[in-house]
C-alpha cells in the first residue's frame, strides 16, 4: 500500500475514533460524575486565580473530596475550559482529544514493535471501536490519559531498543507524567521498566544512556516524594484497599470461631495474611475471566454501559489464536506485551471495590487489541485462496458490525436510561 494511502487509511481511523467520541458528549454519560465536577471546577479555579479550590496556589496534588487527586488531568482541562467554559463540553472534550491521539499513538508503538501496517493498521481501529476505551473517554477519567501518556513512552522506549539511544531517554519523560496522572500507573509504571529493562538487558547494552534515562526519570519524580512521604499520600489508598477494610478484622475472628479444625490451626489457617493474600488473587484472576472480557464487564456502572464484556465477543477466537502465534513464531517482543498484560492487573488487586475493574486495569486494553489484530490477520494469511479469503471477510464483518451496533446502541439509547 502507498504511503498517501497508508495515511488515508490512518486518518479515516482517527475520524472514526472521534465521532464515537464526540456524539452527544453532553448527554451521553447523561451527567458529570463526582470526579469530573472536581476535576473541572480546580481547573477553572486554577484559570481563574492561579490556586485550587482550597486557596492552595498552583498545588501537585489536589485535595478535592480528601482523596488528593493528581494533577496531569487537572492542568491538562484548563485550555478547554478557557475555551468552551465550565460545562460539560469544556470539561470532557479533553479526554476526547487524548482518548484520540492515544489511537494514533498505539499505531506508531505497534509499527514499532512489529513493522507490519496491516497490524498496526488493525490494532488502532480495534482500539477506536473498543467499548472499554470509548466509555472511559468520553467521560474524564484520569486513568485513560495515563494510558496516553504510558504508550506514548512504550512507544519511544522501543525505538531507543531498536534505533538511536537517545529515544529511551526522551521515553523517560512520559513515564514520569504517567506518575503524576493516575494512581494505577504510580505502580504499574516502575515495575514495567524495571521488569522491561532488566529482561531485555538495556543496561548491559548501553550503560550511559540507561543512567542518563533513570536520573531523569528519578529527578522527575522527586517532587512527589514529600507528599508520598506524608499522612496525606495514603487517604485514597485507605479509601480502597482491603487491608483497610472496616469488616475485615470481625470476618476473620467470624472464620476462626467457625472452623471445627483444632486450635492453633483456625488461627493459622484465618488471619490477615492469609486473607488477603487470598483476596488479591482472588481479585487479580477476576480480570482474566470471560465475564468480565467477553460476557459481563466491569460492575461499576460508571465505567462500563452494561450487559456485555470489555471486549467483543468475535475478539475472543482470535486473541486467543494470536497469544499462541507470537510465541510460536517467537516475535521479539513477546515478552514485552506479557509483561506488559501481567503487571497491569497488579495496581487493582490490592483493592476492595467494583471487582472486576476496569477503570483501572484500562492500562492492559492495548494488549488485547494488538494480540486480537495479530490473530486475525494471521488466519486471513493463513487462506490461500481468495474465495476463502472474501468468505472470512464477509463473516467477520456481518459479526463485527452486529456486535459493533448492539453495543452502539447500548451506549447511547440503554445506558442513559437504565444508569
Amino acid at each position: 500500500m502507498k504511503l498517501h494511502r497508508q495515511l488515508a487509511c490512518l486518518f479515516l481511523i482517527a475520524v472514526i475514533a472521534l465521532l464515537l467520541r464526540t456524539y452527544r458528549i453532553t448527554q451521553v454519560p447523561p451527567s458529570l460524575n463526582w470526579d469530573e465536577v472536581s476535576i473541572g471546577y480546580n481547573a477553572y479555579s486554577v484559570l481563574k486565580t492561579g490556586r485550587d479550590e482550597w486557596g492552595v496556589k498552583w498545588p501537585l496534588h489536589f485535595q478535592s473530596y480528601g482523596e488528593y487527586k493528581l494533577p496531569v488531568q487537572i492542568y491538562a482541562s484548563i485550555p478547554a475550559i478557557a475555551v468552551f467554559g465550565l460545562n460539560p463540553l469544556g470539561v470532557r472534550i479533553t479526554p476526547v482529544i487524548y482518548g484520540t491521539l492515544t489511537i494514533l499513538i498505539l499505531f506508531f508503538l505497534v509499527q514499532e514493535l512489529f513493522k507490519r501496517f496491516s497490524l498496526s493498521l488493525v490494532t488502532s481501529f480495534l482500539l477506536a471501536i473498543s467499548p472499554w476505551h470509548i466509555q472511559l473517554t468520553r467521560a474524564s477519567f484520569e486513568s485513560s490519559f495515563s494510558l496516553f501518556w504510558v504508550l506514548l513512552g512504550m512507544w519511544w522506549l522501543v525505538k531507543g531498543i531498536n534505533g538511536k539511544k537517545y529515544w529511551w531517554i526522551i521515553a523517560a519523560v512520559p513515564f514520569a507524567i504517567s506518575f503524576y496522572t493516575y494512581n494505577s500507573a504510580r505502580v504499574f509504571t516502575p515495575l514495567f521498566l524495571l521488569v522491561v529493562l532488566v529482561f531485555i538487558k538495556i543496561f548491559l547494552k548501553n550503560f550511559k544512556a540507561s543512567l542518563l534515562a533513570g536520573l531523569l526519570f528519578t529527578s522527575l519524580l522527586l517532587p512527589a516524594v514529600p507528599f508520598i512521604l506524608s499522612g496525606e499520600a495514603s487517604a485514597r489508598y485507605k479509601l480502597v484497599s482491603i487491608a483497610n477494610e472496616a469488616g475485615l478484622v470481625p470476618r476473620i475472628n467470624e472464620r476462626r470461631g467457625l472452623s471445627k479444625l483444632p486450635p492453633p490451626l483456625p488461627r493459622l489457617i484465618h488471619n490477615k495474611v492469609t486473607y488477603i493474600s487470598f483476596y488479591m488473587v482472588q481479585s487479580y484472576l477476576a480480570h482474566f475471566t470471560p465475564n468480565f472480557l467477553f460476557n459481563k464487564g466491569a460492575g461499576h456502572v460508571q465505567h462500563h454501559v452494561g450487559g456485555m464484556g470489555e471486549l467483543y465477543k468475535f475478539q475472543a477466537p482470535f486473541l486467543i489464536f494470536g497469544l499462541y502465534l507470537i510465541f510460536r513464531k517467537k516475535e521479539q517482543y513477546r515478552w514485552f506485551l506479557v509483561v506488559w498484560l501481567l503487571l497491569a492487573f497488579v495496581p487493582v488487586a490490592t483493592t476492595r471495590d467494583s471487582i472486576p475493574n476496569a477503570l483501572r486495569t484500562v492500562i492492559a486494553n492495548p494488549v488485547y487489541q494488538i494480540l486480537t489484530a495479530y490473530g486475525l490477520i494471521s488466519i486471513y494469511g493463513f487462506l490461500e485462496k481468495k474465495r476463502f479469503r472474501n468468505i472470512f471477510l464477509i463473516g467477520l464483518l456481518v459479526i463485527g458490525l452486529l456486535e459493533i451496533t448492539g453495543y452502539l446502541r447500548n451506549l447511547f439509547e440503554v445506558y442513559p436510561v437504565r444508569y
